[in-house]
């Protein structure tokens, strides 16, 4: 869902922003596939301007209109976005499997407000906002079909990290593509069209397959490397534990 669009209408119907598009804002997608599942983990980012614009619309609109963001607002600010994604997916679902969403389940939405939103309205900060969405699926990924697309935010950037054993055969809606194997999963990075819509193409690994039934596959990250390369934002312990039983992450 294109939630970085609702986000800035929400704050355009209060406020006319400066650079919305710019340097300002920074709307990043993180796209982890799982056989039964995924999460979809969205990073936000405001600076300059639009970070005092931002927190002056959580003051006025959720707040008491004191200059000064608080706990409390915070939390309603939580609150307030988890209902604004979760709404938006019921109306129109981001992710299909060849063509259909019927497969595909919502199972938690979760969100992150940067602490450093608090504190007085006028002086700009580096803020970054996490939002994630779990989905499952009701079966596995290539018994459900060969091919997946995504609804996000267009001209955004995007990375996409598919199960272990499954290749990318083709892909289309992604811009300044680059496909490379991270612990025998393929990603697919660059950024989302101007449409907005990303749809890959896949296929099982027969001969990772026939080799992960052979042995017992190590998943313990290489030295130097971490388990989850992708995230900018720590998810919560819910969150990994539900990853884990959908086998989108290795059990630490």
């Amino acid at each position: 869902m294109r939630y970085a669009c609702i986000i800035w209408m929400v704050l355009l119907s209060f406020f006319i922003l400066p650079d919305v598009a710019g340097a300002g804002y920074v709307w990043e997608n993180i796209i982890t596939v799982g056989e039964h599942g995924m999460v979809w983990n969205y990073n936000e980012e405001y600076e300059g301007s639009n970070a005092i614009f931002f927190k002056t619309h959580i003051d006025a609109e959720l707040g008491n209109n004191d200059s000064f963001v608080n706990a409390w607002e915070l939390l309603k600010t939580d609150v307030e976005m988890r209902k604004l994604i979760n709404s938006s997916i019921m109306k129109n679902m981001d992710v299909n499997i060849n063509n259909s969403a019927e497969a595909i389940h919502v199972l938690d939405v979760d969100s992150s407000i940067c602490c450093e939103t608090l504190g007085k309205t006028n002086e700009s900060t580096h803020i970054i906002n996490c939002y994630n969405v779990i989905y499952s699926f009701d079966d596995s990924l290539l018994n459900l079909g060969n091919n997946i697309w995504f609804l996000g935010e267009p001209e955004t950037k995007v990375t996409i990290v598919m199960p272990a054993g499954v290749d990318i055969i083709s892909r289309d809606g992604i811009e300044n593509a680059i496909i490379t194997m991270q612990n025998n999963s393929s990603v697919i990075s660059g950024t989302f069209d101007f449409v907005g819509e990303i749809t890959i193409e896949y296929a099982e690994n027969i001969t990772w397959n026939i080799n992960h039934l052979g042995y017992e596959v190590n998943t313990t990250a290489a030295p130097g490397e971490t388990e989850e390369p992708f995230s900018s934002c720590s998810r919560s312990k819910f969150i990994l534990s539900i990853s884990e039983k959908l086998g989108l992450f290795p059990k630490r």
